[in-house]
């Protein structure tokens, strides 16, 4: 039997424009409920909303990765 993965919450696009004015709550969501967010600048994806230990994450596959 193949072993369960955790789920990942699907990434919600918002626009940075609606994102400005509900930061705090889109803050909250990242941290307690690990949602991520991709913010969109006239549709087109600008940046992202990760929680701080996934971008932890992030930046030490990165370093693994310059070391190769």
């Amino acid at each position: 039997m193949k072993p369960r993965t955790p789920e990942v919450p699907p990434i919600e696009r918002i626009p940075i424009s609606k994102a400005r004015s509900m930061i705090g709550r889109l803050v909250n969501r990242v941290h307690v409920d690990k949602d991520r967010f991709v913010l969109e600048k006239s549709g087109i994806p600008v940046a992202a909303l990760i929680d701080i230990e996934e971008y932890k994450r992030f930046l030490a596959f990165q370093e693994i990765n310059a070391a190769r």
